[in-house]
């Protein structure tokens, strides 16, 4: 295939979808046919494994999702208090996350790529507005 990469190998893939992320916010149909052709790759595999991580933004739209740790040191350090607090910010888009391997500082969430520890509900104000 022209202009495909001759040497791509498929434990690429993952690091590839998070740098394309990072540069361009989010993984769009587009931007995934694109990638899947020039790696060589069926659609459906590219957009499988985009689809499949809960740290890739397959969405439509482009906000910076707020995922809060829903892993048993942060509930126990109150990350349900966290989430009755988002609940009351209007516009807050939040979803529960696995473990984001910040348990020494929970409860943590992650807005966009970005790790917030040691969360309280007076911050989430400050949380929800950085989305």
């Amino acid at each position: 295939m022209s202009g495909s990469f001759s040497t791509f190998e498929r434990s690429q893939l993952l690091p590839l979808l998070l740098a394309l992320q990072a540069r361009l916010g989010r993984l769009t149909k587009g931007a995934l046919g694109y990638t899947a052709e020039r790696v060589g790759l069926p659609f459906s595999d590219v957009y499988g494994v985009a689809s499949f991580y809960a740290l890739l933004n397959t969405t439509d739209s482009a906000p910076k999702a707020i995922r809060l740790c829903g892993s048993v040191p942060c509930l126990l350090a109150g990350a349900r208090r966290i989430a009755q607090a988002l609940e009351q910010v209007p516009n807050a888009s939040w979803q529960w996350f696995p473990c984001l391997g910040q348990c020494d500082r929970a409860p943590a969430a992650l807005v966009g790529e970005e790790a917030v520890c040691n969360l309280t509900p007076e911050r989430v104000a400050e949380l929800a507005g950085a989305s």
